[in-house]
């Protein structure tokens, strides 16, 4: 866990540095994306619906790849377009759909929300 101090240093950097860049924010088509954080943010309680549906069982697999897919490509956020994201997404069900329930299984138990530090670092170790 960050200690108070260390905390307080990284905000003080980020509110200082941060606003002071005022680098713009393209889309995939070069338009300007006007207050891209605040966006963001918005964006962040949409996809937890998503999330929450897939996590809940409300979905499945394949409902929430595409969920997922069709939201950032209307919402170009954060990049999760290229090979990295999406695709490596559409790869890995592609490629398991012998053992979809096994790769369901895997991503539940890796993309919930951590109940605390420790379990947070189990996630990250059992990847």
């Amino acid at each position: 866990m960050i200690n108070e101090i260390i905390q307080k240093q990284i905000i003080t950097i980020w509110n200082n540095n941060y606003p002071k860049s005022n680098k713009l924010s393209l889309g995939t088509k070069g338009n300007v994306i006007d207050n891209i954080d605040v966006e963001r943010l918005k964006a962040i309680e949409e996809i937890k619906a998503i999330l929450f549906s897939f996590l809940n069982g409300n979905m499945n697999i394949y409902e929430f790849k595409t969920s997922i897919d069709s939201y950032n490509k209307r919402n170009n956020l954060w990049g999760f377009t290229a090979t990295k994201g999406q695709m490596f997404f559409n790869q890995l069900t592609t490629s398991n759909e012998q053992s979809i329930d096994k790769l369901t299984s895997l991503l539940n138990e890796t993309i919930s929300e951590p109940n605390d530090l420790k379990d947070a670092l189990n996630k990250i170790e059992y990847i």
